[in-house]
């Protein structure tokens, strides 16, 4: 009688572990979770279906245990786990219910006080000379310093580069002559806490990311309505963001250019004291284009070329017409 009682008990326990192994694989597609977050949080996890039951969250870390907490079902799509008892660190994050784990994604968990650097845009690959942009949130006022360490170890043992902060955004140079052809993992310093940027930044050599021109549209530009001229430069290698392109007129030198807040303000007013950069979206490296162009002292063709880091382009010609064409509907 008891050796009966023992397996019709274990058979619900089998299916238990075997049956959401099984539905899990299927129902949980879609995982998705926010990849940065605060203690104060809630952390909030979604997918197709999560099927009743009780479910965890694993945190791991680069190093050290990982962290495990009790989830919370809050409906067939979500999953909802409270912060509050998690350390600021990068984790991978990952759900678990009925033996069965399935992987979500990296967390950054930060201090509430700490800079939050956001995943997008990425690290990019780039060649020596030229700025690197990185994105993020709670960039408080202080002195910021980038380090680029070739590998895990102590990001102090890496390469300082200083760094400037506007808004939302922290900036930073690659100088020619300090920084050696490699991949790195980068580091944001501040009132001597590190800050690690997810991704990597790869350095490339001059010759492996030549700069090349392909083509100007139009070739024979005419002046807008505000008298000055708007044309696009299409190639290969061209800088991203726009500040990493240095325009040129072959035998009159650089063109000055405005700064990211003179052109957020031209654009807005329609007056352009200086000429403008800006890349469209999806045209990062391939297309530039040039607003609010003074024509000056460019009567006739002129050529242009860009600069980007140590890499200069080819020239490509240009001619800027005196007439004002207007279409009128026939």
């Amino acid at each position: 009688m008891v050796s009966s009682n023992l397996r019709i008990r274990s058979v619900p326990l089998m299916l238990w572990i075997a049956l959401p192994a099984a539905t899990l694989s299927q129902s949980l597609a879609n995982l998705a979770a926010l990849q940065e977050a605060t203690p104060a949080q809630n952390l909030k996890i979604t997918a197709a279906n999560f099927p009743p039951g009780e479910y965890q969250v694993n945190l791991a870390p680069p190093t050290g245990a990982a962290i495990t907490l009790n989830a919370t079902r809050a409906d067939a799509g979500t999953v909802t786990v409270p912060l509050s008892a998690v350390p600021p660190n990068v984790y991978t994050l990952s759900i678990v219910s009925g033996g069965h784990t399935s992987t979500v994604g990296p967390l950054t968990v930060y201090a509430p006080d700490d800079p939050q650097i956001s995943r997008q845009p990425s690290l990019p690959e780039i060649t020596r000379g030229q700025q690197v942009v990185i994105q993020g949130k709670n960039f408080v006022p202080g002195d910021y310093s980038v380090y680029l360490s070739a590998n895990a170890g102590n990001p102090q043992d890496g390469i300082q580069l200083p760094a400037t902060v506007s808004g939302d955004k922290l900036t930073f140079t690659v100088l020619s002559d300090k920084v050696p052809i490699a991949r790195y993992i980068v580091w944001v310093k501040l009132g001597g806490k590190f800050y690690q940027v997810p991704g990597d930044l790869r350095l490339l050599a001059d010759a492996q990311a030549p700069v090349t021109l392909d083509a100007t549209n139009p070739i024979t530009v005419y002046p807008t309505d505000r008298s000055d001229f708007d044309f696009e430069i299409s190639g290969k290698n061209l800088g991203n963001p726009a500040s990493n392109n240095l325009l040129t007129v072959v035998g009159r030198g650089p063109v000055s250019t405005g700064t990211a807040s003179e052109c957020a303000a031209a654009k807005i007013s329609g007056k352009y004291e200086k000429p403008c950069l800006e890349i469209e979206p999806g045209m990062a490296t391939r297309k530039l284009r040039v607003l609010g162009f003074k024509r000056a002292k460019y009567d006739g063709p002129i050529s242009i070329q860009v600069e980007v880091g140590n890499n200069v382009s080819n020239a490509l010609p240009l001619t800027f017409s005196r007439v004002l064409v207007r279409f009128f509907p026939g």
